[in-house]
């Protein structure tokens, strides 16, 4: 992790506990995907015997670098 790829996590984060949204749209290649896996995991682990289901709309193209990160 990058230093500004904490704080967008962090950011997110933040967000995610005052209940509001937000989006994250850092210029191209500085570590969108990383961080949202990153929050998706953060949120998985908070909520530990809570089944919930996250949606993930994103276009195909971007499927195999999920798949790798």
């Amino acid at each position: 992790f990058r230093d500004y790829q904490k704080r967008g996590f962090s950011w997110l984060v933040f967000h995610h506990n005052l209940g509001t949204g937000g989006i994250l749209a850092d210029d191209m290649g500085l570590g969108k995907t990383l961080q949202t896996i990153t929050m998706l995991l953060w949120l998985k682990n908070k909520t530990k015997g809570d089944e919930r289901t996250t949606l993930v709309v994103a276009p195909t193209s971007v499927v195999p670098n999920w798949a790798r990160e």
